[in-house]
C-alpha cells in the first residue's frame, strides 16, 4: 500500500530545516505493509519520524529507496506516452512534407484539371490542420517531458516503511517529520532615519532559500535562530599553560575556512540571540512572533508561505524597534574632506548588531550599506547615515616651520592647520569635527600640543575634537597646531596604527576579540 503526503509545516534554521508532511491512509482490520512517501531526496534517514493517529501502532519504520523493478514500473506508462508522442509528431512531419511535395503536377496524366483544383484548394486547410495538430503535440510533448521530470525527482526520493495494526478498518491521520540539510536563512537589517527628531527604526528581516527539490506551497514557516547539531557536544576541557613565545615564522594570515566559519556561526546565533528581545514597533508589514525555548529563540511567521525549490529568497520580516540616537555631521578633514550624517546611539543599544551589515534609508530613500563595529568600550558610537552634502569642509595647511633647538641638539618643527566648517542647511545642525595630532613612540621624540581652539589631545591616540552648533549659512574655523621636537641626526616618519577598541597580538598581529591570549600563538595580550 503506497501512502502519499505533502509538506504542511517546515521549521527553517540558520542552517538546515525540519519537515512535516502529511497525508491519510484507508486501512483494513490487521497488519498492512505501507510506503510512506513525502521525503525530500535529501533527508537524513537517521531523523525520520512516523506519527498515526490514536489506536493504530506502527512498527519496524525503515527508509528505503526506490530499486531498479520499482523504476521501471513507474516510468513504463509515462514513456509509452511519450513515444506515442513522438510517432504522431513524426507523421504529421510526413504528411506536411507529402502535401507540399505533391503541388508539383507536370507531366502527370493521373490527374484531370478538376481534381487538380481541388487539389490545389485543399492544401492550405489540410496544412493549417497539420500545423496545428502539431502544436498541440508539441505542448503535449512538453507536458510530458516535466511529468517525467517530475517522476524523476520523485524517483530519487526515498521513503519511508513500516507495519501499521490496526483492530478494525479506519482511515488513520499519517505524518512523517524529518531534517533536511538544503535550507537555510540569514539575517538582514535595514536602519531607517526618518526626521532628526525622531529615533532610528530597526527592522529585522530574514532572507529565506531551500533546495530540497520539493516546493513549499501554503504552510505555516517558522525560524530558529540555531543550527542543530553545532552546540551539540559539549566542548573539551584543556588546562591551559603558559610558555614563552616564540619569533612567528610567518606574518599573519586570514583564517582558514574552518576558522571563518565557526567564527560565523558563533557570532550570528548571539546576534540572533540578542535582537529576538527587541521591541516590536507599528510597521507596514506583519512581524513574526518570538517563542523562547531552551537552546534557542523561534521566530512564527503569520499566515502561510510558499517557498519554490531552487529559486529566488523569499523574504520575511521578523520584529522593529526604535532605537534612540543624536544626529549630527560628523567630519574627519584630515582623512577627507567630506562630512558625514550620523546617528549617535549608545553601544550598548547596538551590542546585538556586532558586525552585522545594514542597509541605510535616510527619509525613505535608499543611501547605501553599513557595517555596523561598535567599540564596546565606549559609551556610545556614531552610526553612518551616508554623505551630508550641505555641510562643506576645507583644511589647509598654515605653517610649518622647522628650526634648530640651541643646545639640546634637536630639530623643533611647529605645524598649524585650520578647518572651516560651512553650513548650508536650512536649520541649525549639531557639528562634531575629528582631527589629531600625532603621538610619540620613541621617548626621544616630543609632541607638544599648540593653539587647538579650546579643544584638548588625547594623550593615547592623539584625538582632538570638536562639538558645537553649526547655524545656518554659518562658517566655523577651528585651528589645529602642535610641535614636534626629533634628534637632528635622525628621520621621522608616520605610521597609521588601529585607534579602535580592538587590540592585536603583538607577536603574530592576530586580533585578540577582547582575549587575554592570543587564539593564534597563545601569547599573551
Amino acid at each position: 500500500m503506497n501512502i502519499s503526503t505533502v509538506p504542511y509545516a517546515v521549521s527553517v534554521f540558520r542552517r538546515g530545516c525540519t519537515v512535516k508532511t502529511k497525508g491519510t491512509a484507508e486501512l483494513p482490520a490487521g497488519v498492512s505493509h505501507v510506503k510512506i512517501e513525502g521525503l525530500s531526496a535529501g533527508a537524513d534517514a537517521s531523523s525520520v519520524r512516523l506519527l498515526l493517529g490514536e489506536a493504530v501502532h506502527g512498527s519496524n519504520v525503515q527508509v528505503s529507496w526506490p530499486d531498479e523493478e520499482e523504476e521501471k514500473a513507474r516510468f513504463a506508462e509515462i514513456d509509452r506516452k511519450i513515444a506515442r508522442n513522438a510517432a504522431m509528431l513524426e507523421a504529421c512531419a510526413l504528411q506536411e512534407k507529402l502535401w507540399k511535395e505533391n503541388t508539383v503536377f507536370s507531366g502527370s496524366e493521373r490527374f484531370d484539371l478538376k481534381m487538380l483544383e481541388e487539389y490545389a484548394d485543399a492544401i492550405p486547410s489540410r496544412l493549417e490542420k497539420i500545423f496545428c495538430e502539431k502544436q498541440e503535440l508539441e505542448q503535449e510533448k512538453e507536458k510530458l517531458l516535466e511529468e517525467r521530470r517530475k517522476l524523476e525527482q520523485e524517483n530519487a526520493r526515498p521513503y519511508a516503511e513500516a507495519d501499521i495494526e490496526c483492530a478494525e478498518a479506519c482511515v488513520c491521520p499519517v505524518e512523517l517529520e524529518y531534517y533536511d540539510p538544503r535550507a537555510s536563512w540569514d539575517p538582514s537589517y535595514e536602519i531607517r532615519a526618518e526626521e532628526e527628531d525622531q529615533p532610528l527604526t530597526v527592522r529585522l528581516r530574514a532572507n529565506i532559500r531551500q533546495t530540497t527539490g520539493m516546493d513549499w506551497k501554503d504552510l505555516n514557516l517558522s525560524l530558529f535562530t540555531g543550527t542543530p547539531g553545532v552546540t551539540a557536544a559539549i566542548p573539551e576541557f584543556r588546562p591551559i599553560r603558559l610558555q614563552f613565545a616564540e619569533p612567528p615564522k610567518t606574518l599573519f594570515k586570514a583564517r582558514g575556512p574552518m576558522m571563518m566559519s565557526a567564527m560565523a556561526k558563533g557570532a550570528g546565533n548571539m546576534a540572533m540571540e540578542d535582537t529576538a528581545m527587541m521591541a516590536v514597533a507599528e510597521v507596514q508589514e506583519e512581524t513574526a512572533d518570538a517563542e523562547v525555548h531552551e537552546t534557542m529563540r523561534e521566530y512564527v511567521l503569520k499566515g502561510t508561505r510558499t517557498i519554490l525549490s531552487g529559486h529566488s529568497d523569499e523574504h520575511a520580516d521578523l520584529n522593529v524597534r526604535e532605537l534612540s540616537c543624536r544626529y549630527h555631521a560628523v567630519t574627519l578633514p584630515g582623512m577627507s574632506d567630506s562630512a558625514y550624517l550620523a546617528a549617535e546611539v549608545k553601544s550598548e543599544d547596538v551590542q546585538d548588531l556586532l558586525d552585522c551589515t545594514a542597509s541605510l534609508y535616510l527619509k525613505g530613500t535608499y543611501t547605501g550599506e553599513t557595517t555596523i563595529r561598535p567599540d564596546l568600550g565606549k559609551e556610545t558610537f556614531d552610526l553612518s547615515l551616508g554623505r551630508d552634502e550641505t555641510v562643506r569642509i576645507k583644511r589647509v595647511e598654515t605653517k610649518k616651520y622647522t628650526s634648530n633647538v640651541l643646545l639640546k641638539g634637536q630639530l623643533k618643527t611647529e605645524y598649524e592647520y585650520e578647518i572651516q566648517a560651512v553650513s548650508m542647511k536650512p536649520k541649525a545642525c549639531q557639528m562634531t569635527i575629528i582631527d589629531q595630532i600625532p603621538v610619540s613612540s620613541d621617548k626621544a621624540i616630543i609632541v607638544e600640543p599648540g593653539n587647538l581652539s579650546g579643544a584638548k589631545a588625547d594623550e593615547e591616540t592623539g584625538e582632538v575634537r570638536w562639538e558645537f552648533e553649526l547655524k545656518p549659512q554659518e562658517s566655523v574655523t577651528r585651528t589645529l597646531g602642535y610641535t614636534v621636537y626629533r634628534p637632528k641626526d635622525k628621520q621621522i616618519t608616520e605610521v597609521s596604527a588601529p585607534v579602535t577598541g580592538r587590540t592585536f597580538c603583538k607577536t603574530c598581529g592576530a586580533p585578540l576579540h577582547n582575549l587575554k591570549y592570543c587564539p593564534e600563538c597563545g601569547s599573551p595580550a
